[in-house]
């Protein structure tokens, strides 16, 4: 087997993990709905607003991976971006204020042209 070529271009995002903090437990069911469509209506407009290039939930995950000594990991969003202004964006995300989530700012990289999002 021939090994690939490592000489490539690379880019980098900034990647959140969104992980459930079990707030959820605490909360009324209508409460935690209206936070979680809160919290989705926030990030569609990031997106439509070019500042978020994508976000969706984690299904079906076997993983018991916690971010944050939270509860296992719900959702992911790629930015490219300022890491500051990412770190201002998602704590001013409903559903991370309100503690039913807690994000984990990472870095993601990968070969330039490997993920494509589409246009807002």
């Amino acid at each position: 087997m021939t090994v690939p070529s490592l000489d490539f271009e690379r880019e980098t995002f900034h990647l959140v993990l969104l992980s459930r903090t079990g707030k959820e437990t605490e909360l009324d069911e209508a409460t935690v709905d209206r936070l979680t469509g809160e919290h989705m209506r926030y990030n569609v407009k990031l997106v439509a607003d070019g500042l978020l290039l994508a976000a969706g939930r984690v299904v079906g995950a076997t993983s018991t991976r916690h971010v944050d000594a939270g509860g296992p990991l719900v959702g992911l969003g790629f930015w490219n971006i300022p890491r500051e202004e990412v770190l201002h964006l998602q704590d001013s995300d409903p559903g991370v204020r309100a503690g039913l989530f807690t994000a984990e700012l990472v870095r993601f990289r990968c070969p330039k042209g490997a993920i494509r999002f589409r246009e807002p």
